[in-house]
């Protein structure tokens, strides 16, 4: 019969791969989670501007302009931190 090895041992060999190398894993995971958040800011731009669109509170170009400027921001930072998650992980 075919015995399998408990999951203790797997996660010892998995601690002991990394070693040398967790703190970059540790970057890269933190890296991944912070542009998610920026990544995630989008749509939140996206939805304030149309609010405020359709409210009538702003015209055109003051809403509209800023709007787009938060959205290529987020997405920049976003890529900059998968960057450092590549780079970090690699």
């Amino acid at each position: 019969m075919d015995q399998q090895k408990p999951l203790s041992s797997a996660k010892r060999t998995l601690w002991d791969l990394t070693s040398g190398q967790r703190v970059r894993y540790f970057a890269a995971i933190f890296t991944m989670a912070v542009g998610t958040v920026f990544l995630l800011f989008v749509p939140y731009v996206l939805k304030r501007a149309l609010d405020a669109l359709s409210a009538g509170d702003a015209d055109l170009v003051a809403t509209l302009l800023p709007a787009a400027a938060a959205v290529i921001g987020c997405n920049a930072i976003h890529g900059f931190f998968t960057y450092l998650r590549g780079r970090w992980a690699a």
